[in-house]
């Protein structure tokens, strides 16, 4: 059975504690569990002060069977980084994800790790770099299914067509950078970061990175709440439910679905369950909240007492 892990973001001493906790011991310098097997939900880079750390303990953990890891955003978005443009010249060289300021402060944390000039540090990189590539968007078995942000039927149908055993291609990273409706870049966005709607202009809102953002991500396991909202407080609930959202998890006929990506936060000291169905492992540990675990037991709901945290 797995024990599937949210978003790491760097933070290498929450994990050790974590995967501790959960009673996997470093044997020839790999973490292992007897019996289970852990599984990364993404986006272990970027925000956190251990990039290089994080990365050190998962790549032998997955390389050596005793874990999985699909890819989040922010690894995805690392590639696009480093993958020059067929225009681009050695002396200037473009990639497919631009270097713009708003993209370069998402990745700072890592790109000490990913731009050193120093060579063995430089020969981890591209290794890391390499691995990237071998990990899946997505990961299903018969009784649960593993995205980073959204589990979109139409979307991870779209990209099967253009992956390596669900892995990312170069070809896709460049066809996915090119902006359109019905084609590769939305369905990464929906996979990778979630389905969103446009807001009224009084909704504008600054992201983590003191971004002004125009949409809101949709919460698309949430009949109740439908929208991610950073200062939700400041608008009135009447006002944030006429916004029109079309875009509904069928949860009463889907296998279990674990995801990340949405910076949840704790109710009442202790993670929540987010859907019956559903269940986002993404506790905010890059800002302050928590590395938070759940136990998979085969069991076809969430359950309360399967969550381990630190």
């Amino acid at each position: 059975m797995y024990d599937f892990i949210g978003d790491i973001h760097g933070h290498a001493d929450h994990l050790k504690k974590l995967l501790n906790k959960l009673g996997y011991k470093k044997v020839d310098e790999v973490f292992q569990h007897k019996e289970r097997k852990a599984f990364f939900l993404g986006d272990l880079i970027d925000s956190g002060p251990q990039v290089e750390e994080v990365l050190a303990i998962v790549k032998p953990m997955v390389e050596s069977e005793k874990a999985k890891c699909i890819l989040g955003n922010h690894e995805f978005n690392m590639l696009g980084l480093f993958l020059e443009r067929d225009d681009s010249s050695k002396k200037d060289p473009v990639f497919y994800r631009t270097r713009s300021d708003d993209h370069l402060t998402q990745a700072m944390a890592s790109l000490p790790f990913f731009l050193s000039k120093n060579k063995e540090t430089k020969e981890k990189a591209d290794e890391i770099m390499r691995w990237f590539y071998d990990l899946p968007l997505f990961y299903e078995e018969e009784n649960f299914r593993v995205v980073h942000a959204c589990w979109h039927e139409e979307s991870i149908a779209l990209l099967k067509k253009s992956l390596k055993g669900n892995s990312p291609t170069k070809k896709l990273i460049r066809e996915a950078s090119k902006f359109g409706k019905k084609n590769l870049y939305d369905a990464i966005e929906l996979v990778l970061k979630g389905p969103e709607v446009d807001l009224p202009k009084k909704f504008k809102y600054l992201d983590s990175y003191g971004k002004e953002r125009k949409q809101a991500r949709i919460c698309w396991w949430n009949e109740d709440e439908k929208l991610v909202l950073k200062n939700r407080k400041s608008f009135k609930e009447e006002e944030i439910k006429k916004i029109p959202v079309n875009f509904n998890f069928a949860s009463n006929e889907s296998k279990l679905t674990f995801f990340g990506h949405y910076w949840q936060r704790f109710k009442e000291g202790k993670p929540f369950i987010t859907h019956p169905k559903a269940q986002c492992l993404d506790f905010s540990v890059a800002n302050k909240g928590h590395l938070v675990a759940y136990r998979f037991e085969g069991e076809d709901q969430i359950k309360e007492s399967n969550f381990v945290w630190v």
